[in-house]
């Protein structure tokens, strides 16, 4: 009898390869002989457990896609073992210590009040879909985090923080952001110094650095007379 073929799917030149529960050994062998990028889930796709026991033998994969609906419940446990991922995409929300992985570069998630963000010290890309209610963000300690400007979609955001959180390259993307009250960020450079943005702000935290248009106290001084403060603070 044949064996059915893979489900192999590429995207932006990365290939994916969708587990099927029914033959789930047949599907790692053929993913690590293959040499595919990242291994996939889906109950649409032929996944039908209710578990990822499968990856308590998957300890060195680096690239994870997790993908269904609300109602299909997992126990996502398992994926605790997995502690050498570099990129995670859950469809659905969950509550997740992204902390307990050193070396995510990548996560693709729609935001779970329990979404912890701290202390993920190799995350490069964030790309949290679904927020139009989210109204406080605080990321700490991924000091290689990118394009933090994505949090412009934010529309309902009114405290944000990036603190210990690499560079930004400007903060032109706070003036797209109507309701937002608060911006934290300490010990996270902004490039172009330019703290101007700032202006409408009603708190503001970060350290004085050299290059900033700006010192704490200046900037305290044009934001107390409308009722803000912007004092030298680490939290």
């Amino acid at each position: 009898m044949q064996e059915r073929e893979y489900d192999v799917t590429t995207t932006q030149g990365k290939t994916t390869l969708w587990v099927d529960s029914d033959r789930i050994d047949n599907c790692l062998s053929y993913f690590r002989e293959h040499h595919i990028d990242s291994l996939g889930v889906n109950p649409v796709r032929g996944y039908r457990l209710n578990h990822l026991d499968f990856l308590q033998r998957c300890t060195d994969l680096v690239s994870l896609q997790i993908v269904f609906a609300p109602s299909f419940k997992f126990d996502l446990s398992p994926l605790m073992a997995v502690v050498g991922l570099e990129s995670l995409t859950l469809s659905t929300d969950v509550p997740l210590l992204l902390d307990h992985f050193p070396r995510l570069k990548e996560f693709r998630g729609i935001w779970h009040p329990k979404l912890q963000l701290s202390g993920c010290p190799k995350l490069q890309t964030l790309n949290i879909l679904q927020l139009p209610e989210l109204e406080v963000l605080d990321v700490e300690k991924c000091r290689r985090l990118r394009g933090h400007d994505v949090v412009r979609s934010l529309n309902n955001l009114r405290v944000l923080r990036f603190n210990d959180c690499g560079e930004i390259p400007n903060l032109k993307f706070i003036e797209e952001m109507p309701k937002l009250e608060e911006f934290r960020f300490v010990n996270t450079n902004v490039l172009d110094g330019n703290l101007e943005p700032l202006f409408r702000l009603k708190r503001v935290g970060f350290l004085p650095t050299k290059h900033y248009s700006h010192t704490p106290q200046e900037l305290d001084a044009i934001l107390r007379p409308r009722g803000g403060s912007a004092i030298p603070t680490v939290v």
